[in-house]
C-alpha cells in the first residue's frame, strides 16, 4: 500500500515539474523574443490624473504613442522625447499624428518612437538592431540629458522593457514573475517585506537609475508636484499681466523667486548655482558627435532622413518669463562629477537650455540640408509665440499644428509623388 502512495507521489511531482519546464521554455523564448517596447504594446495608457482622459495615450503593436499600422504603403518614424510623445496635449493634436493624417491619401504610416527622457541615438541603434526600416525619418534635436555618459545601450530608453533586461538568463523566470506578481499584493505591500529576489530585476539595478538624473535624486517627483500646488507661475503672471508698467525682473524677484524657494526647501533642493559648471562652447564637440551618430544611424534605418531642430519658447533676452514658464515644472539639475548633483538657478538653466537649442539646429544644418529650424520658424512672429507654447519646451495644440505645417509644406516641395500645396490646402480642410 506504502509503495502505491509512492508511486503516485512521484507520478504529481513529475507532473509539476513538466508543467515548471514547459512554463519556463515558454517565458524564456519570450523573454528572447519578445518586441522591446517604450509603452506596454496596443494599450491605452492614462492621462497624469485619472480624470484627463484627453491626455491618454493610445499605443501601437510597437507599444509606441501611434496609430496602428494597418499595413500603408509608404512607413515612416518620428524619434523625439517628451515634446513629440503628447505630454500635455491629447495625441490626436501632435504633429506625428497630424502628420499621418494630412497625409492620408497617400497612404502613409507614421510610427512614433518618442517617450519622455529617451535618446534618439539608443532608440535609432534598437531600430537598426531590430532591422527597421522606414522611408523617412525625422530625429529631434533634443540632446541627452546633460552629464550622462553614453552607454551604447539602447534599451535605456524602453521604459517598458528596461527592469527585464538585466535579469541574469539562467535565472527562472516564472519564478522572477511569481515574485513581482507578489510584490504587487497587498500584502507584501502592508508589511514592508525585504526584497528576496534583488538580482532578478533591473528596477533595482543601479545603472537603471542612470536613465535620469532626476530619479537617480529623488526630486523629480517632489519639485513639479510642489511647484504645482504653490502654483508659482500663476502668481508670476497674474502680477505681470495686471501691472504692465512694474518691470518684470522686479515681480520675478518678487514673486516667482520668494515660492520658488518654498518649494526647494521642502523637497530638498541642493544650494542653486548661478552658472552652468560648463559653457556651451565646451559641450559642442559633444553635441555635435551624438548628431552625427544620429544621423549615421538614421541613414541605416531610412531612405531620407530629417533632422528637426527642437523649439523653445523665445531666446536669452525673453527672461525672465521663459525661465518662469520652464522652473515651474522642471529642475535643471547637472551632473557635473561622479555623486556629484548641481542645481542650476533659473537663470542658470533656461540660458543654458536655450543656447544648447540653437547650437543643436546650428550643427544639423551644417551637417545636412534635411534639417527643419523649427526652432528658428517658430520664433517668428514673435506677437503669438506665447500661444504656440505650453511651457519653455513643450509645445501647445496651435504650436503642433504650426509644425505640421512647416513640415508637411516641406514634403510636399522635397517629394513630388505626395502631391502640390493645393493638396496641402485640401487635407487642412
Amino acid at each position: 500500500m506504502e509503495r502505491v502512495d509512492n508511486r503516485r507521489w512521484k507520478k504529481w511531482v513529475r507532473y509539476g515539474l513538466l508543467f515548471f519546464v514547459v512554463l519556463e521554455v515558454t517565458a524564456q523564448l519570450g523573454y528572447e523574443l519578445r518586441p522591446h517596447a517604450i509603452y506596454p504594446p496596443l494599450a491605452w495608457i492614462p492621462g497624469p490624473a485619472p480624470h484627463q482622459t484627453v491626455l491618454a495615450r493610445r499605443t501601437s503593436e510597437q507599444g509606441t504613442p501611434s496609430e496602428i499600422d494597418r499595413g500603408q504603403k509608404m512607413q515612416w518614424a518620428v524619434v523625439g522625447t517628451s515634446w513629440t510623445d503628447a505630454m500635455g496635449v491629447p495625441q490626436d493634436e501632435i504633429w506625428p499624428t497630424l502628420l499621418q493624417r494630412r497625409f492620408l491619401k497617400n497612404d502613409v504610416h507614421v510610427e512614433n518612437y518618442s517617450g519622455d527622457s529617451t535618446s534618439a541615438v539608443q532608440t535609432l541603434r534598437y531600430l537598426r538592431l531590430s532591422g527597421r526600416h522606414f522611408e523617412k525619418i525625422f530625429i529631434t534635436l533634443d540632446g541627452p540629458v546633460e552629464g550622462l555618459t553614453d552607454t551604447g545601450e539602447w534599451m535605456l530608453g524602453f521604459q517598458h522593457s528596461y527592469r527585464w533586461f538585466n535579469v541574469r538568463s539562467r535565472f527562472p523566470l516564472c519564478l522572477l514573475m511569481a515574485v513581482q506578481l507578489f510584490k504587487t499584493s497587498e500584502f507584501y505591500q502592508t508589511f514592508h517585506l525585504p526584497d528576496f529576489f534583488p538580482e532578478a530585476s533591473a528596477a533595482n539595478d543601479k545603472s537603471s537609475s542612470t536613465l535620469s538624473i532626476e530619479k537617480e535624486t529623488g526630486l523629480s517627483g517632489c519639485y513639479p508636484r510642489e511647484m504645482t500646488r504653490l502654483d508659482c507661475k500663476k502668481a508670476y503672471w497674474h502680477r505681470r499681466e495686471s501691472e504692465p508698467t512694474i518691470d518684470p525682473w522686479v515681480i520675478w524677484r518678487e514673486t516667482f523667486l520668494p515660492c520658488q524657494l518654498k518649494a526647494d526647501r521642502h523637497c530638498g533642493v541642493p544650494v542653486r548655482a548661478n552658472e552652468m559648471p560648463y559653457s556651451v562652447e565646451s559641450r559642442m564637440l559633444a553635441y555635435e558627435k551624438n548628431v552625427k551618430e544620429a544621423y549615421r544611424l538614421g541613414l541605416q534605418v531610412a531612405n531620407r532622413v530629417y533632422l528637426v531642430s527642437h523649439p523653445m519658447l523665445g531666446v536669452a533676452t525673453d527672461l525672465p518669463d521663459g525661465a518662469t514658464d520652464m522652473t515651474a515644472s522642471s529642475l535643471p539639475l547637472v551632473n557635473t562629477a561622479p555623486a556629484v548633483i548641481t542645481a542650476l538657478s533659473t537663470l542658470a538653466g533656461i540660458e543654458f537650455r536655450l543656447r544648447k537649442t540653437v547650437a543643436l539646429e546650428a550643427i544639423g544644418t551644417r551637417l545636412t540640408p534635411d534639417t527643419v529650424n523649427l526652432h528658428t520658424q517658430l520664433l517668428a512672429p514673435p506677437e503669438d509665440r506665447r500661444q504656440l507654447f505650453l511651457d519653455s519646451t513643450h509645445i501647445s495644440p496651435v504650436g503642433h499644428r504650426r509644425v505640421a505645417d512647416i513640415i508637411e509644406a516641406r514634403l510636399r516641395r522635397d517629394d513630388p509623388r505626395l502631391g502640390s500645396s493645393e493638396d496641402q490646402s485640401a487635407s487642412r480642410q
